[in-house]
């Protein structure tokens, strides 16, 4: 009869090869485990790439996008901008010129017919035809200029009102001209005496006559002859010199 040790030692010699199959199956489960595990954190990983993609590329790819089409609509913007600033500016200049053409040719008597003939003013004192360029009512004429459809046309109603402050404007420069050149021509005939009369080199179609008659009547009968034409010829200076600097105000009108 065996003995207790030795048969305790075959029966746990013959448990070994069960343990060694359950610790076999639980190193194979481990690995599965670890396999799937593995492949749930690349899965994983996949998901936090695609989300990162999602959440942060791809807005930035957007807000370039939006970047871009709003840079391209800014350019457009500012194009079509400056060609209506371009065709406006035509417009603008289309209606100085007529202004200009307007003011020169209807606010000055250098182009206006002169007065009628003595015989069908009535009573009223006789006028020269320069002495009446002083009389003419300027300011009125450029503001009716201001204001006629040819002229204010297309033009935005801060620039018709800009358009009439300047007539007021430049209509003050010329009613200051005008006191000046009034004092001038008035004061003509009290400063042109024979002996100042006879210094001045007169010119002109008048000025020939008068020396003809010179040489045939001699210089003491035609004095005082001499003293008129010269009166009357620093009078027409003067107004010319006016309406000329009427005409050169006109046309110093333009929009900034």
């Amino acid at each position: 009869m065996p003995r207790p040790s030795y048969r305790r030692t075959i029966l746990w010699r013959s448990r070994q090869p069960a343990r060694s199959v359950i610790k076999n199956a639980s190193a194979d489960a481990l690995d599965r485990w670890l396999l799937r595990l593995s492949h749930f954190a690349q899965f994983g990983l996949l998901l936090i790439t695609v989300g990162s993609l999602y959440f942060t590329v791809l807005p930035l790819y957007q807000k370039a996008l939006l970047e871009e089409a709003i840079a391209q609509k800014e350019f457009e913007l500012k194009t079509m901008n400056d060609v209506l600033a371009r065709t406006y500016q035509q417009v603008q200049s289309s209606a100085i010129r007529e202004f200009h053409l307007r003011g020169t040719h209807d606010c000055t008597t250098l182009w206006r017919q002169p007065p009628p003939p003595e015989s069908l003013r009535g009573d009223e004192p006789k006028k020269t035809e320069y002495e009446s360029a002083f009389d003419f009512n300027t300011r009125m004429c450029l503001e009716k200029i201001a204001t006629l459809p040819q002229v204010i046309e297309g033009l935005k109603p801060e620039d018709r009102a800009l358009l009439l402050s300047m007539v007021a404007a430049i209509a003050e420069k010329i009613d200051a001209a005008r006191e000046v050149a009034v004092a001038k021509f008035k004061e003509a005939p009290g400063i042109i005496t024979q002996a100042k009369a006879a210094t001045m080199d007169l010119k002109g179609f008048r000025a020939l006559e008068l020396q003809l008659r010179t040489e045939l009547l001699g210089t003491k009968a035609t004095a005082e002859e001499r003293r008129i034409l010269a009166i009357s010829l620093e009078q027409e200076a003067t107004a010319l010199a006016f309406e000329e600097a009427v005409r050169t105000t006109v046309l110093s009108v333009n929009f900034p």
